[in-house]
């Protein structure tokens, strides 16, 4: 996606890969699909983690830009 300069890989898991970014001098966590087929998986993860909202132990969403594969959030390091 557009406009994010990547700063480092912070992993892969079964599904999706991390990248520790950098957008509009802020660092947030772009996670990404491994494949199409687990679109729908990270796609729920992100509804998942909107619905629980605002709180100390969850990260905050912060959209995919409209990419079905992609999702940003911040960083809980």
């Amino acid at each position: 996606p557009g406009g994010y300069e990547v700063l480092q890989r912070l992993g892969t898991g079964a599904t999706s890969v991390a990248y520790l970014v950098s957008v509009e001098d802020r660092e947030l966590v772009l996670k990404l699909a491994l494949d199409p087929r687990h679109n729908d998986r990270l796609r729920d993860e992100k509804e998942v983690l909107e619905k629980l909202g605002r709180h100390q132990s969850v990260v905050e969403v912060h959209g995919s830009n409209g990419y079905e594969r992609a999702m940003l959030v911040d960083s809980a390091a």
